[in-house]
């Protein structure tokens, strides 16, 4: 009988009453009947244990992370409890889900349909009981609460593919792609873009060194250089790093000339002569794809890939050692603030951290569901980390906690590439389009 009652909650507003209640109180003074019920007291305690001031975003389910936890002061008063929430249309509706009996208590899950408007938005939960053909009493009462970001904006929208994006400068950026996408600019920090015909359709990679030195890459693996920040490209002679379209799925840049890449079966190649050949790692037989590369300076560069897989080199990639880690999650971007601190994620979210150069690791926990592609550090405290379903999260401690500025789903739904400008705005691609995420601090 309680768990049955538990679990199909009476929801209603203040002035209606349960059917049950009403079939009682529907009976004639003549006929004695039953005693009356005695009053159900006030619980010892009502509180909210997991969920409260949570990061949501416009018209987002704020699903299965509410949980409102009653203590009766009697057990049996568990089964006469019922529910209302409370809110303006502004802040959407709060639904009760399975309450439940544990351990002498009631834990209530709640699902948020949140409302339109992004500013912080709060709904009372309201405990009810003692109802009769005049109401109930209102036994405690709780407030759930949550800022509710505003969703990611389109800066551009076009035909075709996107497949990167860049800034080379505070004010500089661009970004490509295929089937006729042209190349997208900006000169202005990213308040417009504008396109202008590519000198081909098929472009898929960018890298720089610097503001002006840089090259994409477009089928087969071939590349086109740049020398003025990607306002012109040469084919020059390039040397394919890896065989096949699209094998490289990362580059860094560390000189003129000092070129590395990562890709297919476990590939890491170098060059010294700006891509005219090629070599080689020969160390490892990994059958998986390494996804991304960076390089604190010429010597000392990292990378990851599926599977966990981790490695450093810090001599110029003569030699490489696999790093240990206790993660089987592909990881697709990899950021290092110096020789000791630096950070890999990839799929469901997972961000790892190390302090000593790679030699551990441990989670960062920064609460994101989807796959990281990428991570950004501005200083030794401040970074930001984007999934593809458009989630950011921020640090002001060195990656030891995270904030969530933007939940998933809130505008965007499954970026290809991202671009963090600085600490707080984000620029990232979805199909042929340029969505902008600004942080309000």
């Amino acid at each position: 009988m309680v768990q049955s009652l538990i679990r199909r909650p009476c929801l209603y507003l203040l002035a209606c009453v349960c059917p049950l209640l009403l079939t009682q109180c529907s009976k004639t003074h003549d006929s004695p009947g039953p005693p009356p019920a005695p009053l159900v007291k006030p619980p010892k305690s009502m509180q909210v244990i997991r969920g409260n001031n949570l990061v949501g975003g416009i018209a987002l389910t704020l699903s299965d992370t509410i949980v409102v936890r009653i203590l009766p002061n009697d057990p049996s008063d568990a089964e006469k409890y019922f529910f209302n929430a409370v809110a303006s249309d502004s802040n959407g509706n709060l639904q009760v889900m399975n309450p439940e009996l544990d351990s002498g208590g009631v834990n209530v899950t709640l699902f948020w349909q949140t409302g339109h408007k992004p500013a912080r938005q709060d709904i009372k939960l309201y405990l009810l009981s003692n109802c009769s053909t005049k109401g109930c009493q209102v036994l405690d009462s709780v407030t759930v609460s949550a800022v509710i970001k505003p969703p990611w904006t389109t800066v551009y929208a076009g035909a075709g593919t996107l497949t990167d994006i860049r800034f080379t400068s505070d004010r500089t950026g661009l970004a490509v792609g295929n089937y006729n996408t042209g190349i997208i600019r900006t000169a202005d920090g990213g308040a417009s873009w504008s396109s202008t015909p590519a000198f081909r359709s098929d472009l898929y990679q960018l890298c720089f060194l610097d503001s002006l030195n840089g090259f994409v890459t477009v089928s087969n693996n071939y590349a086109y250089a740049t020398t003025d920040g990607g306002k012109t490209f040469s084919q020059g002679n390039w040397t394919p790093p890896i065989v096949g379209d699209a094998s490289s799925r990362d580059f860094s840049m560390v000189g003129p000339n000092t070129i590395y890449s990562v890709g297919i079966r476990g590939a890491i190649v170098k060059s010294i002569d700006g891509g005219q050949s090629w070599q080689r790692y020969p160390g490892f037989s990994f059958i998986n794809d390494i996804k991304a590369v960076t390089c604190i300076d010429p010597n000392n560069c990292y990378c990851c890939g599926e599977a966990g897989l981790l490695a450093r080199t810090t001599n110029g990639g003569q030699d490489w050692q696999q790093l240990p880690i206790n993660l089987n999650n592909a990881l697709y971007s990899i950021c290092f603030l110096d020789n000791n601190t630096g950070f890999a994620g990839g799929q469901q979210g997972a961000l790892i951290r190390t302090t000593d150069g790679g030699s551990t690791w441990s989670l960062a926990g920064a609460g994101l569901r989807s796959t990281i592609l990428g991570i950004r550090f501005f200083d030794a405290h401040r970074g930001l980390v984007v999934t593809t379903a458009g989630e950011i999260a921020s640090t002001g401690d060195g990656g030891v906690s995270w904030q969530k500025e933007c939940p998933g789903g809130n505008g965007v739904y499954s970026l290809q590439k991202a671009a963090i400008k600085d600490a707080n705005t984000v620029y990232a691609i979805q199909n042929g389009s340029i969505f902008k995420f600004t942080i309000i601090p």
